[in-house]
């Protein structure tokens, strides 16, 4: 009787699965874009007249000029901006040009010391010369000998031990930052920042405060208990395609 019903209720499990046969999956953007533009919505009233001449045909609420206007205010062909008006007067500082202007301000912000004050700097560009120091500012960053130290290891570990997420790391700058005319120059950098990254098991300790769980798997020769789990990678994160471009912004 007991086996019957075991029997029974695994039958039950199995046949409240749902059909995940006809579910597309998603892994890059371009399936994601490919997904949104084969929607239809069911309840749209073709008797309007109303053209739906997007790619993605549903009609979705949208700002209107005016909106995008105050949306978009801070980047406003009015505004001068750093990479785009280098050469032209500086706007408190005639004699000077944009850059040079934009350069002087920057070293006051460093020299303050404020996040936000950076960030309010970043809005119209950043000059490249000190892009290092005001992103160390905006994110809070303070390094010194221990954390220097701490990359010196995570450089040894790379020497150390293979990693089979390393294959994915050169694939995915192969697929985005090398086709980037911003980004290809730095390509070595970003994927020897990256292998340090993911032996980094710090970032594991980010997981505690979020609803997100490591990836977990068991060593070879282990057998599968709670116990015998651990995070793989060691920082608990499965690279995915344009993993690399968050590193690329920095």
């Amino acid at each position: 009787m007991y086996y019957m019903f075991v029997s029974l209720f695994v039958l039950n499990v199995i046949s409240s699965i749902p059909d995940l046969s006809e579910i597309r999956p998603v892994y890059a953007a371009k399936d994601f874009l490919e997904v949104l533009s084969s929607l239809r919505n069911p309840n749209y009233d073709e008797n309007i007249e109303e053209t739906l001449w997007g790619v993605i045909k549903l009609p979705l609420k949208t700002r209107d000029i005016r909106g995008l206007v105050e949306y978009y205010g801070e980047i406003a062909a009015c505004l001068k901006h750093i990479g785009l008006d280098d050469a032209v007067p500086g706007e408190y500082k005639p004699t000077l040009s944009l850059s040079s202007e934009r350069l002087l301000l920057g070293r006051k912000v460093l020299e303050r010391n404020h996040g936000p004050m950076s960030k309010e700097l970043c809005k119209q560009g950043c000059p490249p010369s000190l892009r290092s120091g005001i992103w160390h500012q905006i994110l809070g960053l303070e390094i010194g000998d221990k954390e220097k130290e701490y990359f010196e290891n995570l450089k040894n570990l790379v020497f150390e031990h293979d990693l089979l997420v390393d294959r994915l790391i050169k694939k995915d700058i192969q697929l985005t930052c090398s086709n980037d005319d911003h980004y290809f120059v730095f390509e070595d950098v970003l994927h020897q920042v990256l292998l340090c990254f993911f032996r980094d098991t710090e970032i594991l300790r980010r997981f505690e405060n979020s609803s997100g769980s490591p990836s977990l798997a068991v060593c070879r020769g282990s057998p599968l208990h709670p116990e015998t789990l651990v995070a793989f990678p060691p920082c608990g994160i499965i690279p995915f395609h344009g993993f690399t471009m968050y590193e690329g912004i920095i």
